[in-house]
């Protein structure tokens, strides 16, 4: 009777204990992941994702949401404007598994720039793993954005300089149709959430109508991007105008494409743009800083979808700053 009375009262121990253990949480503890990228990256935020859950289990799925990363010396960042960006995850203790992380330009799965080397979480002490050093710049390593193309061959190397969220480069091209995309610190896969930009994203395309230098221009504020021929820049002292002004189009009536050329003084965020009849806008031809010079942009009868738009009449509007100036043209088809 004792022997059974024993052996009752380790089964009630053993379900307690087992009641016990399933009511208790996983034990987790912090990481404190970190990215040194360095350059003019200071003034936006970076992401990591890794192999773990919502929860901080580990996942092979890498079903964990991104984790924001900061230069801001707040949380886990201790030091502003350091180029070192870092931010911390609760993770679940791991005796089995090595977690793995990579970081992204974005809060998107679509951004990757580089994998961070693994880590184990086997104790409650906050884990450090190595810092992820993002060489995108052949050992720079500087946020950059380039404009590789088939007018280079695709070669992507040549940085774009930037002005505020403005990225932009004056290339030199010959008549014909060229295909070309922004790249995020030379890295083909990187990309800007759902922007347009890097690898992950179709090529875009441009028509040069003329040879000529051409001014390459992207914002990441809202991931636009626009192509300008560039008459005259502002390096040739001579050539750089006094007034801001719109010229009007040439030819005029056209078909397929009409020409408009317009001037800065100085440089000024300058928009064109396409309206019909009913003041309804068709197309922007460029919403973005310029530098003092006289610019062409051309319009190929195409609305903002890519589609042709019918024969009539339309107006063009430049708009930079104070400066407001519009001309009518007339489209055949």
């Amino acid at each position: 009777m004792k022997k059974l009375w024993y052996f009752f009262y380790v089964i009630f121990i053993l379900l307690i204990t087992l009641q016990v253990a399933v009511a208790m949480p996983a034990l987790s503890t912090d990481v404190v992941l970190t990215v040194k990228i360095g350059g003019d990256s200071q003034y936006r935020t970076f992401w990591v994702n890794g192999s773990w859950d919502a929860n901080g289990n580990y996942d092979p799925m890498w079903s964990g949401p991104m984790v924001e990363l900061n230069d801001n010396g707040t949380g886990a960042d201790s030091v502003a404007g350091d180029t070192y960006f870092t931010g911390s995850v609760q993770l679940a203790i791991d005796n089995v598994n090595t977690y793995h992380w990579w970081a992204g330009s974005e809060n998107d799965l679509g951004s990757f720039l580089d994998d961070g080397n693994g880590f184990n979480v086997t104790g409650t002490v906050p884990v450090y793993p190595d810092t992820l050093i993002l060489d995108g710049d052949g050992g720079i390593n500087e946020w950059v954005v380039s404009l590789p193309g088939a007018f280079n061959n695709w070669n992507n190397s040549d940085d774009m300089s930037r002005d505020s969220t403005v990225w932009s480069k004056v290339v030199h091209l010959t008549a014909g149709t060229y295909e070309y995309k922004y790249a995020v610190m030379h890295q083909w896969n990187a990309a800007y959430g759902n922007g347009g930009i890097g690898g992950a994203f179709p090529n875009y395309s441009y028509t040069v109508p003329s040879e000529g230098d051409y001014l390459f221009s992207f914002d990441d504020a809202d991931n636009s991007q626009f192509v300008s021929m560039v008459v005259a820049l502002s390096g040739e002292r001579s050539d750089i105008p006094k007034t801001f002004d719109l010229m009007r189009n040439y030819p005029n009536p056209f078909n397929p494409l009409t020409t408009i050329t317009y001037q800065v003084p100085e440089q000024r965020r300058v928009s064109i743009r396409v309206y019909n009849l009913l003041g309804q806008k068709l197309r922007t031809l460029i919403d973005a800083p310029v530098p003092a010079g006289i610019y062409k942009v051309t319009w190929d009868g195409k609305d903002e979808r890519g589609e042709l738009v019918g024969s009539g009449i339309y107006f063009y509007q430049m708009r930079a700053g104070e400066f407001v100036k519009s001309y009518r043209m007339v489209l055949i088809r």
